[in-house]
């Protein structure tokens, strides 16, 4: 089950992880007073954590979409009078995430959307089943985590079963590309092919990081230019996903 290391006053999480041990590990190095370890509700990542959400004083988890569409639909009737007032915010967390130091409050480098006016709009016409705080892989994400679950249970009560063995390793890597590309906004469709590191064949110097994107996007990934094609590197991978022309 995944658990999460909240401020005492419900503040700021301080941590997400996917079992309770791991949590109750990083609790003994934050200052354990001010912190509880609270479960939530969900069984495997994509999580959508709400922050500030009507009538609710701490946060909101769930890993359905159905119910983070239901609970913005629910809060539609609350318009703001200011188009750019924050109603609440939307965290989608795809893996365990814990702050370091143990105990500070790093959720602003969290991915989150800030649900406003135009989301509630949204909701109504039904468009809001398209915003980027779903992933494009998040209910196959969801699946992917649970059959890996149930495989591993197996393996655990069948250790010399190979097939098995072989099933997880297969899982793993699905689950990675597919979290790679999620967590990145690439779309599958998009992608001409992909360029692992390092390219001994090719000048370096045919390689440039392109300036005409948005600035917040940098804490992402980065979007080069490779052999003329515009170009995705993600953060912390050793390919480079070259796009099709647009």
């Amino acid at each position: 089950m995944i658990t999460a290391v909240e401020q005492l006053e419900g503040k700021f999480i301080s941590g997400i992880f996917a079992e309770y041990a791991a949590a109750e590990c990083y609790l003994e190095d934050c200052c354990a007073q001010e912190f509880r370890i609270v479960p939530t509700g969900a069984d495997v990542f994509p999580l959508y954590v709400l922050e500030g959400y009507p009538g609710d004083t701490r946060f909101v988890y769930t890993n359905s979409r159905e119910d983070l569409v239901r609970l913005v639909q629910d809060a539609a009737g609350t318009r703001l009078a200011d188009d750019d007032a924050i109603h609440f915010n939307v965290y989608r967390i795809t893996k365990p995430n814990a702050s370091t130091p143990p105990g500070t409050d790093q959720m602003g480098a969290w991915w989150h959307e800030h649900i406003r006016n135009v989301h509630l709009e949204e909701v109504a016409t039904g468009d809001f089943h398209n915003s980027p705080m779903f992933g494009q892989f998040d209910d196959t994400l969801r699946m992917l985590e649970r059959e890996r679950s149930s495989v591993i249970a197996e393996i655990r009560a069948r250790p010399e079963n190979q097939l098995l063995v072989q099933r997880r390793r297969e899982l793993d890597r699905v689950l990675k590309a597919l979290q790679l590309l999620g967590d990145n906004w690439i779309q599958v469709d998009k992608i001409h092919s992909i360029e692992h590191l390092p390219w001994p064949e090719h000048d370096s110097s045919k390689i440039r990081i392109m300036e005409d994107f948005d600035v917040e996007d940098r804490t992402i990934w980065q979007e080069l230019e490779f052999r003329g094609r515009r170009t995705v590197r993600p953060e912390g991978t050793d390919a480079l996903i070259l796009m099709k022309p647009d």
